[in-house]
């Protein structure tokens, strides 16, 4: 085994432990060993006046992008707020979110939690989920996970999906006061799921292949992660690759989404795409791009 081939095991041994990546890693290093050119590139002051001329254009552009999407949103949280303050369930959640989230300024979770309230006590599924989640967290307000259940409960009682994906992860991972459930969990998942929440599909499909709270089903399994995987969802699209990827005949597919999984950003995805051109599977083998997959994983 190669020193990459080490180095990319050692990547794969990070993602299973849920590590997110290590701090850093010293690639020049690893490049001299493979006698690898790791380059570096000379940075100039000396752009010609046409090229920092375009540049300022670009930035007074950003700029003034910025500011009208701030102003938008200001106006936008404006109406937003005179509507919740008429008595709207929907936009006193909404505005709730804007609250919470601080794009209009600074974030005020305590009158974010205000207006949840107001929204709950008006049954609206969105301002129950919200209020709940805010008692379960200690948002903006004292915890009390058992009274939080309550109104998540109340919120998918309505057969609200994103309240459904909520209850599907709270039963997964657990809290001080709520214990694990697994059976529950992809319960809400696989509800959420058929409702179209991808992130929701990507997970039920997890349960499913492992037979982890429901029975295994490896093809249900494969038809949640493809659906995941074409809605965008990241973690779908490399979760479907690697399933992908254990059948040679699908190697290529698998290749194409593990591509549309690392522009969106995944971990797993460049991982992927290390091993395979590490090993020369489904694709000639190449060690400078198996490295240069892999230093996007460690970056």
């Amino acid at each position: 085994m190669n020193i990459i081939e080490c180095f990319i095991d050692q990547l794969h041994m990070l993602t299973q432990l849920r590590v997110i990546k290590p701090k850093s890693l010293c690639l020049a290093a690893l490049g001299s060993q493979l006698k690898i050119e790791i380059p570096h590139f000379a940075f100039s002051r000396n752009f010609s006046k046409s090229i920092s001329e375009n540049k300022k254009d670009q930035s007074n552009s950003f700029v003034s992008s910025k500011e009208q999407i701030r102003e938008m949103i200001k106006q936008a949280s404006g109406d937003l707020k005179k509507m919740a303050d008429e008595g709207d369930a929907e936009s006193q959640s909404s505005y709730g979110e804007f609250l919470e989230s601080g794009k209009i300024g600074n974030s005020d979770l305590a009158e974010a939690v205000h207006y949840y309230k107001l929204s709950a006590d008006q049954k609206c599924a969105s301002g129950l989920l919200n209020y709940g989640r805010a008692l379960i967290q200690g948002i903006g307000i004292k915890k009390d996970e058992k009274l939080g259940l309550h109104y998540v409960n109340a919120a998918a009682g309505q057969d609200y999906g994103p309240a459904q994906l909520f209850l599907g992860n709270l039963y997964f991972d657990g809290t001080d006061h709520i214990k694990k459930n697994h059976i529950m969990s992809a319960r809400y998942f696989k509800l959420a799921a058929d409702k179209g929440i991808k992130s929701a599909q990507n997970s039920i499909a997890f349960m499913l292949l492992n037979g982890d709270g429901i029975d295994k089903n490896e093809e249900q399994a494969m038809e949640y992660l493809k659906k995941s995987a074409e809605q965008g969802d990241a973690q779908g699209q490399a979760n479907y690759a690697k399933a992908l990827a254990e059948n040679p005949n699908d190697i290529k597919q698998a290749i194409e989404y593990f591509e549309r999984a690392a522009k969106n950003g995944s971990i797993d995805a460049f991982i992927g795409l290390a091993s395979l051109y590490s090993a020369g599977k489904g694709v000639q083998r190449d060690m400078n791009k198996a490295l240069s997959y892999a230093k996007q994983a460690a970056d």
